[in-house]
């Protein structure tokens, strides 16, 4: 509860410019769920334009909680995407 303000102000007057994350050069598994609002969606679709090593990777049947309703199926991504590194 602490930092609560401190995360307000980071979530909503710190916005980064969408072409920043054009500088992340690192491999990034990008997992969205197909049953997500729209806006999560969104956000994905600008994204997935400008990261540069992103894979994306969309579970059609699961919503924003996958990894929590289906830790097994979200694991399993993570695990195939870490160990072709």
């Amino acid at each position: 509860m602490v930092n609560v303000c401190g995360w307000a102000s980071a979530l909503f007057a710190d916005l980064p410019p969408l072409n920043a994350f054009c500088a992340l050069g690192m491999p990034i598994l990008y997992m969205l769920g197909g049953l997500s609002p729209a806006s999560s969606l969104g956000v994905a679709r600008l994204l997935s334009k400008v990261l540069p090593q992103a894979r994306m990777l969309a579970f059609p049947y699961l919503g924003p909680m996958g990894p929590v309703t289906h830790p097994e199926r979200v694991n399993g991504a993570i695990r195939h995407f870490l160990s072709q590194r």
